[in-house]
């Protein structure tokens, strides 16, 4: 008799120390996260040739234009079927102006690492990090070379908000991540200049109908010179960013870059109770 009620006893003390951790995992799960994407803002590099014939090189104008490839964010969610030290990383598919898929994050720190490999040994490295602002939601993270930079070693990092609020469908963001002030034009308005590390919204800028044109300039050796210039053909349910980057080595050092913000991640589908169950098929 003794037997059986220690045996019973520690399967309540086992029950009790299991339940509480499902029921933290559970919450965890359901608690809101962040949704981030990620993207890297920047010119393309030319290339030229030199010799001829099978000894005929290619080499890059800017060889450090490209970004780093292999880059992890820590998520603080383990996944399965990875290679071993990513079980609670990410690797963000990182390409010029094309921003990467949203991210869930719980914590509002953004721990980007490189991973460095030499034969089979893998490890990490910090590679930089971003604070996000105290409010849960939907955000990017743009990141440029520092202006003067010829690598992509501690970039420049821009956080901002891709709230409906902030940032409503049929508006355009432009994004200044450039040395030098950006000024701005919707059709024949002039609205302004943008500071560096800055960002505006002009809403209702997207009409595919009437499609608006946006003009941005900045001042070069005392010219005026144009930056951007396009009629925007989007539709009004969509959302557009126009980031300005510096670019080394060029007689216009200031170039544009246009696309589209990334898509929100899908909902969960919340599961039906019996009761809406049974209605649905006795009706």
């Amino acid at each position: 008799m003794m037997k059986g009620k220690k045996w019973i006893w520690s399967l309540l003390v086992l029950i009790g120390l299991v339940c509480p951790r499902v029921a933290q995992s559970k919450s965890d799960e359901e608690k809101p996260a962040y949704e981030v994407s990620f993207v890297v803002v920047g010119a393309r590099s030319d290339a030229y040739w030199v010799g001829d014939g099978p000894d005929m090189k290619v080499f890059a104008h800017d060889p450090g234009a490209a970004p780093p490839r292999d880059i992890f964010i820590a998520t603080g969610k383990k996944q399965s079927g990875v290679a071993s030290g990513e079980e609670k990383r990410k690797r963000l598919m990182l390409a010029l102006n094309v921003p990467t898929e949203r991210v869930q994050l719980r914590t509002s720190k953004c721990d980007l690492s490189a991973r460095l490999q030499s034969g089979e040994d893998i490890s990490y490295k910090k590679y930089t990090s971003a604070q996000l602002p105290p409010v849960i939601g939907e955000y990017t993270v743009f990141m440029a070379r520092q202006p003067k930079h010829k690598t992509w070693k501690e970039p420049q990092r821009l956080i901002l908000s891709d709230s409906e609020a902030r940032f409503p469908k049929g508006a355009v963001r432009v994004v200044n991540l450039a040395d030098r002030p950006v000024y701005i034009q919707k059709g024949k308005k002039v609205l302004g200049h943008l500071a560096p590390r800055k960002s505006v919204v002009i809403k209702k800028a997207l009409n595919a109908k009437q499609p608006e044109v946006i003009s941005l300039w900045y001042t070069h050796k005392g010219r005026k010179v144009p930056a951007f210039r396009r009629a925007l053909n989007y539709q009004d349910d969509q959302r557009l960013n126009i980031a300005c980057t510096y670019v080394p080595k060029r007689s216009r050092p200031l170039l544009s870059q246009l696309f589209l913000t990334a898509k929100p991640l899908p909902k969960p589908e919340v599961p039906k109770k019996k009761s809406d169950t049974l209605q649905a098929s006795s009706s």
